[in-house]
């Protein structure tokens, strides 16, 4: 019988994977979209706000959080991922509170951390997973919860093609950069074995319908809903269909 809360990114990340995170990720055209729109969110949030980071990872968000004067905690349950992000913050832990925890379980009391932020996590984790991680951001948020989802469906070869296709029919004349930045991914692969690194992580999809449903049935509300191809180029939008969740909560 299948196991409906089993996911093993919950796992997997330490030794070559939490060493080499940063390295296969940080020349992603999506790796700098997010810290955009991240530091935007960022600059609208008063200086002595509470912010939890979960999953912290290599805590590539961590400055950010710093530089505004945010009380920040940066949680994840691989312990090698937290090592990873002390070593690569150093003086910028100021205020970052390192936290080795799980999100289905957190350690902090109801309605003690401001705004609370999650990426890279739900296109990682099943249903009924997601659904015990917002009670719990329900449970500890006192203002806001920022989250991100990549919807994994529209990363397969169908969805690329339609996007394709869209994007063209808006930008004809685009082909061209199209072209120098699929030229840019294909290069950052420098050996087979480098590209196959991460293989074997589980990925879930999580459609609108479905994530409206478990945000709504957690007692939040949508405030705003950010995605790339409305703030970046569209081109972004073929390979990383992503989408950024604002939500506020609801009153039981």
């Amino acid at each position: 019988m299948e196991n409906k809360e089993f996911y093993n990114a919950k796992y997997i990340y330490k030794n070559e994977i939490s060493r080499s995170y940063v390295d296969q990720r940080k020349d992603e055209i999506v790796w700098e979209i997010e810290e955009n729109i991240i530091k935007k969110i960022i600059s609208g949030i008063p200086e002595g706000n509470s912010v939890m980071d979960v999953p912290f990872g290599t805590g590539r968000f961590g400055k950010i959080y710093a530089n505004a004067g945010l009380i920040t905690y940066g949680v994840d349950i691989s312990k090698e991922m937290l090592d990873e992000s002390i070593s690569l913050l150093g003086k910028n832990l100021t205020n970052i509170n390192i936290i080795c925890g799980d999100a289905e379980r957190l350690c902090f009391h109801d309605n003690s951390i401001d705004y609370i932020f999650c990426i890279r996590l739900f296109h990682l984790i099943p249903t009924k997973i997601a659904e015990k991680i917002l009670d719990e951001f329900f449970r500890i948020a006192r203002k806001k919860v920022i989250i991100q989802v990549f919807n994994v469906k529209d990363m397969q070869l169908k969805g690329m093609i339609y996007r394709m296709i869209s994007f063209f029919l808006h930008k004809p004349f685009s082909i061209f950069s199209f072209i120098k930045r699929l030229g840019r991914r294909f290069l950052r692969l420098k050996s087979k074995k480098e590209a196959n690194k991460f293989d074997g992580i589980q990925c879930f999809s999580h459609n609108n319908s479905q994530l409206h449903d478990i945000f709504n049935k957690s007692g939040f509300k949508i405030s705003e809903i950010i995605t790339i191809d409305e703030l970046y180029s569209r081109l972004d939008w073929i390979f990383y269909p992503s989408k950024l969740y604002i939500l506020s909560k609801n009153d039981r």
